[in-house]
């Protein structure tokens, strides 16, 4: 989409982060959990999609389980954001960098059943 890009989260992030999330499944989602060490996290990506403006409108963790499988997780969108497509992008990000990695055998991927 020509009106994102991607960038890795930081901690910076978190105040946004916990402002798109404080709603999800009656303000009980997990993230603010684990974003703490999904930002630490070396081998992975933890990718934010930024407008225009440079507002965090969405994100997603790849997680390499092994040098072989990955885990796409944690897919997320500002819902009161207009912009659409920001899952789609993130996830063919992803999955493009997986793509050019010779050594990944399988992607794993789970969303809930509404999205």
């Amino acid at each position: 989409m020509k009106d994102l890009r991607i960038r890795k989260i930081t901690q910076k992030d978190k105040p946004r982060m916990l402002e798109i999330v404080k709603n999800i499944w009656e303000g009980s989602d997990y993230m603010p959990l684990v974003f703490d060490s999904w930002v630490k996290d070396k081998k992975g990506e933890f990718a934010g999609a930024i407008d225009k403006k440079g507002r965090l409108v969405g994100f997603e963790k790849l997680t390499m389980l092994s040098d072989s499988d990955a885990w796409i997780e944690g897919l997320r969108k500002d819902l009161k954001m207009k912009v659409k497509g920001v899952g789609r992008f993130l996830s063919e990000h992803l999955l493009t960098k997986l793509a050019k990695d010779p050594k990944v055998k399988t992607i794993r991927f789970a969303t809930y059943f509404h999205n």
